[in-house]
């Protein structure tokens, strides 16, 4: 596990804004939550490779009966070809054959979301007090 989430990290951090995203702290944060969703089976780490390297990585967590989208990470060595394309492309055929109803991008607006048929929704937030 601790070798893949290295792995997943440096691909992450190829990406300007997740390598500012990615801080210490964060970096601290999203390790203790990767090993208590691998812990409790919720972990979805998926990984492209292209001649033995990995080009892409996946970060998903499985629950609910659907796929939860939560970040990824892209070589720019092999950029070229899409790998991160092609591995969302996998990571949504996978939630068809293993019978997830749904693959949620999550929050954020970014293109890709959209040409894979994302749609909004919004994220309320609520504060119950006495």
């Amino acid at each position: 596990m601790k070798k893949n989430s290295t792995f997943f990290f440096d691909l992450m951090i190829q990406d300007p804004n997740k390598a500012k995203f990615l801080h210490p702290k964060m970096r601290e944060q999203m390790t203790a939550v990767l090993h208590e969703a691998y812990k409790n089976n919720y972990l979805w780490l998926g990984f492209l490779e292209v001649d033995g390297v990995k080009t892409a990585a996946s970060l998903n967590f499985d629950y609910g009966n659907k796929l939860w989208g939560y970040n990824s990470g892209v070589s720019q060595t092999y950029r070229e070809l899409s790998p991160g394309w092609v591995l969302l492309a996998h990571t949504i055929q996978w939630c068809c054959d293993n019978n997830r109803y749904e693959f949620d991008f999550m929050r954020g607006d970014e293109d890709y979301k959209y040409r894979f048929g994302g749609v909004n929704r919004f994220v309320m937030r609520s504060k119950v007090s006495k």
